[in-house]
């Protein structure tokens, strides 16, 4: 009787610790796609910053300039989606291991989170895709209109920048009740 105490107290004494190790290998990975998404972050703005540095000097015309910009972003936005794409199947990948693991829910509970991750991801995607389209053609119109000074032309910019980084803000907010609202829907119903 001693024998199965001492066994079943250092079994319950050992359970915080797989668990913590299990929350610790969670957030190692979190961590780690963290410092890959900041690298990479990184290396963007120094070939922004040296792009940019191109771009002074006498050697290289108005015209020639925006459509060294425009050739410029679009490269950037492809290399974008690609890194987006990546991170997301090491996401979903990552997601899988963890749901093959789950013994506390159903096979149709797991396949509705892969399918809510899959569609999250698809509208955020074009969600992007339609802030591209629109950057492109307010840069269009903004560097196209020749009676703004360069002045007014920042000051434009900026503006249509403020205008969409609250769109951004409200699709990541709608994007988070959304989810909210789906991990409430997994939940037990009491």
């Amino acid at each position: 009787m001693k024998k199965i105490l001492t066994i079943l107290a250092v079994v319950i004494l050992l359970l915080p610790l797989k668990a913590s190790a299990e929350a610790r290998e969670g957030g190692e990975w979190r961590n780690a796609r963290k410092a890959r998404a900041q690298a990479y972050r990184e290396q963007q703005k120094k070939e922004n910053k040296a792009f940019r540095q191109s771009l002074r000097g006498p050697d290289m015309g108005r015209d020639q300039k925006i459509a060294a910009i425009k050739e410029h972003r679009q490269t950037q936005y492809g290399e974008n989606a690609a890194f987006r794409e990546q991170q997301h199947q090491e996401g979903v990948n990552h997601l899988n291991d963890k749901l093959a693991q789950n013994n506390k829910l159903t096979d149709t509970q797991k396949q509705e989170i892969l399918n809510h991750v899959e569609t999250q991801y698809r509208e955020n995607i074009a969600f992007r895709d339609q802030q591209h389209t629109e950057n492109i053609s307010a840069m269009d119109q903004i560097l196209g209109d020749l009676n703004l000074s360069p002045e007014e032309r920042r000051a434009e910019m900026k503006k249509y920048r403020a205008v969409q980084k609250e769109e951004n803000k409200q699709h990541r907010q709608t994007q988070k009740e959304e989810n909210q609202t789906f991990r409430q829907s997994l939940k037990p119903q009491e």
